[in-house]
Order: structure tokens, then sequence, then C-alpha cells
């Protein structure tokens, strides 16, 4: 015969230890706060055009 499951031993909703941050882990909890922007960084200028290089002989071995 099994013993009756004893609520004490079932784990709270979410799994795991309370969030010190959030008391109410069913509630979500106050947005992150923002923080600071990185500015854009500047558009590189374009490649100039190059020759593509001649593809290397390889002699048979």
């Amino acid at each position: 015969m099994t013993r009756p499951v004893n609520t004490r031993d079932l784990l709270p909703m979410g799994g795991g230890l309370p969030d010190p941050h959030n008391p109410n882990p069913n509630q979500p909890g106050p947005p992150p706060e923002p923080g600071p922007i990185t500015p854009k960084p500047p558009d590189l200028p374009p490649l100039p055009d190059f020759e593509p290089l001649p593809s290397p002989v390889v002699p048979p071995p």
C-alpha cells in the first residue's frame, strides 16, 4: 500500500528556490532595469576593388 502524498514533499510550482526579486513566481516580476544604450558603430567605408588572386597550381604528387 502506497502512502498518501504529502504536499510538503512537493516542490513549489516552477520547481526550485523562490526568487527573492519575485516573491510570487506565478506573477511576472518587475521589468529589468534598462541598461546603457550602446551607440551604433559608424558605417565602415566600402572596401576598395581588388584583383582576385590566381588560384595556386598544386603539382600532382
